[in-house]
């Protein structure tokens, strides 16, 4: 069975096959029938059957869909069995006779289209040919767009698209279970298969009622089977609303009291989507709460009626995209309110003042309210009538009177009804007729007698009964007008004069005058004042002799007068708060007290008073001085400071207080810091000088000092106080540097680094180009870095750090140029000087130069054999030259990506600077495997002790490894056990050494091979002999083999020693020198 075979069983869809013969027999002696005849699935096993005129001895089937056989038979001798060849495992073969041959055969999809036939082997002659016909069923159909939106009125293009079948499937489409009668376009394509795709496209116009339902379509290419289904989609159909917007009203009526919560809802049911409902009230717009559900717009506004509703409309306006214009519903609202304001009442004629006998007009008005109020008239706590003369928005009444004296100081009220208010508004107006009084004005003095002392506060009360107004009442006392305070009320006129009695008033009189409009002369009325008063000064006091400011000891007379007074005063004395004895000097006009006084330093900054006492004084007077005795302070000043400690890191503001109490005056404080005058702030009292000195901390304070000195007349020698400060600060370098140093390789250098600080630092020196800390000193001010013996990598930026833990640490840097001449930076990761290397591979030369100052000329040649150099150019002849220059350092790659054997020989790189040149040859020849190591050499100690070293040797152009063997075999007749595998190199001419983890005893023979991809090499063997033995004694020394190899003679020297220990066990080493070619050992 083939695999195509296999694989056509894999079809999950069911095929249904026929074939027709499309041409009749083309030679009559060979013949080719199918069968079933009727239609078959995909994989329906058919019997294939060639009949020949004779025996063609092997039957061969071709397919057009391969154009080649698949299948050949040959008959046996019996003719009933066949043998098959080329045939697949699912076919079936059988030959009923030696002209039969028949292949029972599941036809596969992709002979739909093809045909079969039958030839006899080797021959041209052919059967008829059958062409197979595969029915494929449709298995799916696809609807496309998914997303299925449109407005209403508008087309779009639904398309439904099937699989590959045959024959072509035919397409139903259906909307909500309804199949659509709609004309559809369809159109089939093929593919290589001959399989069809059939494409049905709708045109789809939109209507509001397909809005929600859903759309898909159905295919089938056999009748017999069940249709294949889409997807279902759902359309969306956009369309506006169709009707307008409809107002209910919560509460409904549309008439409201004002305060009444109203609730107006705007529905419009359809549209896709909904339309957007707005509010626009009172002309403007309002926003009200959406209530939308999925088939009509709802919008309820809630409002609060008050009179700015009333006769306004609210519209609700519908906005949809699909609408030409908006739609919109009006309702007007009606509001029941009162009116906001009171009454107001206007007078004809106005200001409500009339002589008996003025007719009055007084007319109510009240604006606003709906309906308007009504409105009462009440004069004299009677009702009256008024003329109604309202309007639709204002309630007017009109009441006309004719005044007399019944309406002095009564009221007129207008007051206002409406159903609405709580209670009813009113307004009154109060009316004035004018009539004069008819009796002389009364005086009456409170407290009575009108006898006073003085400071005594009197009340004198002027009244006059009756007149309307009331008469003006006025003052005049001492001959001079004066102001009362009005008291009167609506039937007496009333002058309260408040007076507070002094000398001035005594035998003075006081007058009431009394006026009105309807008098022809004013009436008035007097009365006489006496007032007792005591005396109007403050005493005085003076000193002899003057100033109040005396030196102890000093006789000191004070007098204290006081003019006036009736009796005359009496004169006291108080100083330092006791009571003195003064001599009375008095006259009959003027009180005179004298007191001598000798001054101490008790009497400093007390005072003295001369007290009066008169017996109208509800509290004596007196008069006080301030003594001021001089006298110098007793101590020394004190220095106090905050923070406390005198020890303070830099830029702390340190406050010094000097205090010295005592003295009079007090001292005098100046400061000394760092031997410089320096001026305090003065904060002294009266009794203690003070300076306080502000600071800031820095070094230049550090174990510095600072002295108050104390000065004041009265001291012979200024006294003195002295603090001494310590200031942590940090570092400040202050040493001068260049910048940079150039120095010739080989001399010394010296760099000394000096900071300034409190405390001393911790200073550091590092070696920027690698980071790394070349020097340390500890606890110093001083530091320096000195090279005996400058080399090339000396060269860089030196950075030196200093840290006292006071502050950002210091630093500096200093360049350190090293004029040297070029050479090697380092032999590691370098390419070796001898290179191999294979045909048409890539020549690399990787060669790292340490120098300065840069390369003034780099030069690569090259030669084949000796006097024949030449010198080779960038980008010529294949080669490339690359330069990466550091500060002290230059990398050179000279590269060729493909050699030839004319490029094996010697290159020779040479780099020059103004300091001197440098020069290397690299020996590039073919790659070989690799030269044998040398120095091979073994070292023994004991069986647990063997050094195995050698020298590596070239490399032959490849990667090399090292494998050590050995073997016990004296005669080496036995093949050499692998020690040590894989060691790996560590460049050209590099010691290796490797000692073995294992203990080795016996007599040893070592060998090392060399490895690459090219091939090996192995040295001779050395030979060893180790005895295992336990602690040694230690007066008798261990002895060691040596071997080494010179040529191709290996000399093994065998070294006995014998060792004794304190057991039993002892160590034997034996030297032997064994030859190649000999095969017997010779004991040395």
């Amino acid at each position: 069975m083939s695999y195509l075979y296999f694989m056509e069983r894999r079809i999950i869809l069911v095929f249904l096959g026929y074939f027709t013969f499309l041409t009749s027999l083309s030679e009559a002696s060979i013949y080719l029938t199918v069968s079933p005849s009727g239609p078959v699935e995909v994989n329906q096993n058919v019997t294939i059957q060639c009949n020949f005129d004779n025996n063609p001895l092997e039957a061969a089937f071709y397919s057009t869909a391969s154009n080649n056989t698949f299948c050949n038979l040959t008959s046996n001798s019996s003719g009933s069995n066949c043998k098959a060849s080329f045939c697949s495992l699912n076919y079936y073969t059988t030959c009923p006779n030696d002209t039969t041959y028949r292949v029972v055969y599941p036809v596969p999809r992709r002979w739909n289209g093809e045909g079969v036939y039958c030839k006899r082997l080797f021959s041209d002659e052919r059967s008829n040919q059958v062409n197979f016909n595969v029915t494929v069923s449709v298995t799916s159909v696809t609807l496309t767009p998914t997303n299925i939106t449109v407005d209403a009125g508008k087309q779009i293009n639904l398309i439904c698209q099937t699989d590959y079948c045959n024959p072509a499937a035919s397409i139903t489409w259906y909307k909500a279970s309804y199949s659509v009668a709609t004309p559809t376009t369809v159109t089939t394509d093929t593919n290589s298969n001959g399989l069809y795709r059939t494409t049905s496209v709708l045109q789809y116009t939109g209507v509001p009622e397909d809005n929600g339902r859903q759309v898909y379509c159905n295919a089938s290419n056999r009748p017999s089977w069940q249709n294949v289904g889409s997807n279902k989609y759902t359309l969306d159909i956009r369309y506006p609303p169709s009707s307008d917007p409809v107002f209910t009203a919560s509460p409904p009526g549309l008439q409201y009291n004002t305060g009444t919560t109203v609730n107006l809802t705007c529905q419009l049911p359809g549209g896709n989507p909904l339309a957007t409902l707005s509010w626009r009230c009172k002309n403007t717009a309002m926003t009200g709460t959406n209530q939308s559900t999925f088939t009509t717009a709802v919008s309820v506004l809630p409002l609060v009626m008050d009179s700015s509703y009333n006769n306004q409309q609210c519209t609700c306006t519908a906005n949809h995209r699909l609408l030409t214009s908006p739609k919109s519903t009006s309702v007007s609202l009606t509001v029941f309110y009162p009116p906001s304001t009171e009454p107001v009442i206007t007078a004809s004629p106005p200001g409500l003042q009339y002589n008996t006998g003025t007719a009055v007009n007084l007319t109510c008005q009240l604006s606003g309210g709906n309906p308007v109020a009504t409105l009462s008239w009440r004069c004299k706590n009677t009702i009256m009538t008024g003329t109604n003369q309202s309007t639709s928005t204002t309630a007017v009444s009109l009441l006309s009177l004719v005044m007399d004296s019944s309406y002095n100081n009564q009221q007129c009220t207008c007051t206002a009804n409406h159903r609405l208010l709580n209670s009813p508004n009113s307004r009154s107006v109060p009316l004035t007729v004018f009539y004069p009084p008819s009796t002389d004005p009364v005086i009456k003095a409170s407290p009575p007698g009108l006898q006073y002392n003085t400071g005594t506060a009197v009340n004198l009360t002027c009244q006059i009964l009756g007149g309307n107004p009331v008469a003006t009442l006025s003052w005049r006392c001492k001959n001079t007008v004066m102001t009362g305070t009005n008291q009167s009320n609506s039937t007496t006129a009333v002058s309260v004069l408040s007076l507070v009695m002094n000398k001035s008033y005594n035998n003075q009189q006081c007058t009431c005058i009394a006026s009105h409009s309807f008098l022809t002369s004013p009436k008035s009325r007097s009365v006489p004042l006496t007032v007792f008063y005591p005396p109007s000064t403050d005493p005085v006091i003076t000193a002899s002799p003057p100033g109040l400011q005396y030196n102890t000891g000093a006789r000191v007379t004070l007098t204290c007068q006081l003019p006036g007074g009736n009796p005359p005063a009496t004169l006291s004395w108080r100083c330092k708060n006791l009571v003195l004895m003064g001599t009375n000097h008095s006259t009959s006009t003027t009180a005179v007290s004298v007191l001598s006084l000798v001054m101490d330093r008790s009497y400093n900054n007390q005072p003295c008073s001369c007290t009066v006492n008169h017996s109208l004084f509800t509290n004596p007077k007196s008069t006080n001085l301030l003594l001021t005795v001089f006298y110098p302070p007793s101590t020394s000043p004190v220095i106090t400071a905050s923070p406390q400690g005198l020890q303070y890191v830099t830029s702390t503001r340190v406050t010094l207080i000097c205090q010295l109490p005592g003295g009079n005056p007090v001292a005098t404080l100046s400061w000394r810091c760092k031997i410089t005058g320096m001026i305090g702030t003065n904060q002294s009292t009266p009794t203690t000088a003070v300076s306080v000195l502000s600071l800031l901390m820095d070094s230049s304070y550090n174990n510095q000092q600072c002295t108050c000195t104390a000065n004041h007349g009265l001291l012979t020698i200024p006294k003195s106080t002295t603090v001494s400060l310590t200031v942590f600060y940090n570092n400040v370098i202050i040493s001068n540097w260049n910048q940079t140093y150039s120095v010739k390789e080989h001399e010394s250098f010296q760099l000394v680094f000096e900071v300034d600080g409190n405390p001393s630092s911790n200073i550091t020196w590092v070696f920027v180009r690698n980071n790394s800390v070349i020097e340390k000193d500890y606890y110093v001010k001083k530091s320096s870095l000195e090279i005996s013996s400058v080399n090339c990598l000396d060269y860089g930026t030196y950075r030196i750090l200093a840290d006292n833990g006071k502050g950002p640490i210091a630093n500096k840097t200093a360049n350190l140029l090293v004029n040297c001449k070029p050479r090697l930076f380092s032999t590691d990761s370098l390419t070796p000087a001898k290179i191999g290397i294979g045909k048409n591979e890539s020549l690399q030369i990787f060669v790292r130069i340490l120098l300065f100052p840069p390369a003034i000329q780099t030069t690569w040649y090259f030669s084949r054999k000796a006097n024949d150099e030449k010198v080779i150019t960038d980008s010529k002849d294949g080669y490339r030259i690359f330069h990466m220059n550091g500060d002290v350092e230059q990398n050179i790659t000279l590269y060729k990506e493909s050699v030839t054997t004319e490029d094996f020989g010697n290159y020779t790189l040479r780099v020059e600077n103004e300091i001197g040149a440098f020069s290397r040859i690299y020996n590039v020849n073919s790659t070989r495997p690799p030269l044998l190591p040398t120095n091979f050499t073994v070292l023994c100690e004991n069986s647990l002790s063997i050094k195995i070293s050698w020298i590596s040797n070239f490399n032959g152009g490849d990667e090399q490894s090292f494998q050590i063997s050995y073997s016990t075999d004296e005669f080496l007749t036995k093949p050499f056990k692998v020690l040590k595998p894989g060691i790996g190199d560590k460049g050209y001419n590099k010691t290796h050494s490797y000692i073995p983890i294992v203990e080795l005893q016996g007599p040893l023979w070592f060998a090392i091979t060399a490895s690459n991809k090219f091939g090996n090499v192995t040295s001779d063997v050395m030979y060893c002999t180790a005895v295992k033995s336990q602690v040694p004694d230690s007066n008798i020394p261990v002895g060691g083999i040596i071997g080494g190899t010179m040529g191709g003679v290996i000399s093994v020297v065998l070294v006995v020693c014998v060792i004794f220990f304190n057991r039993k066990y002892q160590i034997k080493c034996v030297v032997e020198e064994k030859r190649l070619n000999q095969k017997m050992s010779q004991k040395a």
